[in-house]
């Protein structure tokens, strides 16, 4: 009889401790983020604008936080400096089109708490990777974005974790 009780309540455990890590980490006190553009130290033109479009994207995406478009309605303030922002080709197929490539950008980013005048997150050296596939019909600036937008989900994981 034990024995079928555990088998019947160890599901229920499993599902219960998996449901600790579900939804997100942000501070339940924490309603709203301020998102201007990056700034863009790099090369690479318009990158800025691409990287805030996929933070803001995934903000919205993964936490409650409310986005507003004035500094002063904003109880926190996401700001960022892109320094480097590499692209290397992994892989092209046999008439020489990229199929996969790799984006590394390297940026600094910190996340303040406005009404506090705390900083709640600051990395003065991020570096992320991200990898990209090029299907059929997209360009090598396609999966340039997809690897942006990876990039940004790692950056919202990291201001996640600060909690």
């Amino acid at each position: 009889m034990i024995r079928w009780i555990i088998l019947l309540t160890f599901p229920l455990i499993l599902a219960a401790g998996c449901a600790y890590n579900q939804g997100e980490l942000i501070r339940r006190d924490v309603a709203s983020i301020y998102v201007p553009i990056l700034e863009n130290h790099s090369a690479d033109r318009d990158l800025e604008f691409e990287l805030t479009r996929a933070l803001i994207d995934e903000i919205q995406r993964k936490t409650s936080l409310t986005i507003v478009s004035v500094r002063e309605r904003a109880q926190t303030e996401l700001t960022g400096v892109i320094f480097d922002f590499d692209r290397t080709v992994l892989s092209e197929n046999e008439v020489d089109q990229v199929r996969e490539l790799q984006v590394i950008v390297r940026l600094r980013f910190t996340w303040t708490d406005l009404q506090r005048q705390r900083i709640l997150v600051h990395e003065p050296y991020f570096q992320e990777a991200a990898a990209a596939r090029i299907q059929l019909g997209e360009t090598d600036a396609d999966a340039a974005q997809e690897a942006l937008r990876l990039i940004a989900q790692r950056m919202v994981e990291r201001m996640e974790s600060s909690w």
